[in-house]
């Protein structure tokens, strides 16, 4: 049987409460413009207390399928990365989504696992250990990757927005804290 492989849907869910770099540069006692042009972050989200990571990640997961126009029953593969305690672990995935799995990979790669995932999810597909793999991520945290906002020197600020796209250029594709 020839499996191809494809990027089917894209999901993505942003906690409800959105914070301004204006209202943090005012709430950290800054000169106007200073977190956005530290970071070209202009809005940040934060999850409330119930917008768990496996919350957040089954309702993204909940878009890519409506995009792709699949059922969660067609799911039989899922990749996640990060895990608990900033993160869920697949099983909380698996069980907040509700999904029959017959193959399942969770990395440890923090921030760095875009690629790693397609590559397994590729691989899975290909050798028919899965039909359609599922890729979902979210960390939550309290203070950015616990990094402290107030304290833009001594290498802090390289860490501290890099969920978003900051210091190391990394892309938003899963939940933000």
């Amino acid at each position: 049987m020839d499996r191809h492989v494809r990027i089917l849907g894209t999901g993505r869910y942003l906690p409800k409460r959105a914070v301004s770099a204006a209202d943090l540069d005012a709430q950290l006692g800054l000169k106007p413009g200073t977190v956005e042009a530290k970071s070209g972050v202009l809005t940040r989200y934060f999850a409330g207390p119930t917008e768990t990571a496996s919350f957040m990640g089954a309702r993204a997961a909940q878009q890519a399928l409506d995009d792709a126009g699949l059922k969660k029953e067609q799911i039989d593969g899922f990749i996640t990365a990060f895990g608990a305690p900033r993160g869920a672990d697949f099983d909380e995935y698996v069980a907040h989504a509700g999904l029959n799995l017959r193959w399942v990979q969770q990395f440890w790669d923090h921030g760095r696992w875009g690629t790693t995932s397609m590559i397994a999810a590729a691989n899975a597909v290909t050798s028919g250990v899965a039909d359609y793999v599922l890729i979902a991520n979210t960390a939550t945290v309290p203070r950015g990757y616990g990094k402290a906002f107030s304290k833009f020197s001594g290498g802090r600020w390289s860490e501290g927005l890099r969920d978003v796209g900051g210091g190391q250029g990394q892309v938003d594709y899963h939940g933000l804290d």
